[in-house]
């Protein structure tokens, strides 16, 4: 009985270990994306809608990622302001350990299509490439560093 109850104990404590661990790890990814986004301006290089090609609706705009979440798009002209963050998302659902990049703007336009719970594909401090799948449709986003 006390070997039985020693296995259990040293089966529990090796989780909350494995749960701490993972834990820290998405903290060193968030910390990692978040230093990489809030350093500079950025673009969107790329941004596949279903497969609609709406690139080019951001060109010219320059994003600014605060450090406080609000996410500001300006060509010089005209300006809107939203909001961006990392969280921990569904596990299995995302490319890139099991966090969503959220992006949300207030408007009803092209600045509204961003709006989403992102999956991160790739990041560096160059680029960050996302993506959503809903369905059989795929969404793709790529910011790079100005």
């Amino acid at each position: 009985m006390n070997s039985r109850l020693f296995t259990m104990a040293l089966l529990f404590i090796g989780g909350l270990l494995l749960t701490t661990s993972c834990g820290k790890d998405d903290e060193k990814i968030i910390d990692q994306v978040t230093n990489n986004m809030t350093d500079g301006t950025w673009r969107i290089t790329n941004f596949d809608d279903s497969g609609d090609d709406k690139t080019s609706n951001f060109t010219g705009y320059n994003f600014i990622f605060s450090e406080t979440g609000v996410l500001t798009a300006s060509n010089g002209v005209l300006t809107y302001v939203g909001t961006w963050s990392i969280t921990d998302g569904d596990e299995n659902d995302d490319i890139l350990d099991d966090l969503d990049f959220n992006i949300s703007f207030p408007q009803i336009n092209e600045f509204g299509d961003l709006n989403d719970d992102w999956d991160i594909f790739v990041q560096n401090s160059n680029k960050l490439e996302l993506t959503e799948v809903a369905g059989v449709e795929t969404d793709l986003l790529t910011f790079t560093k100005n």
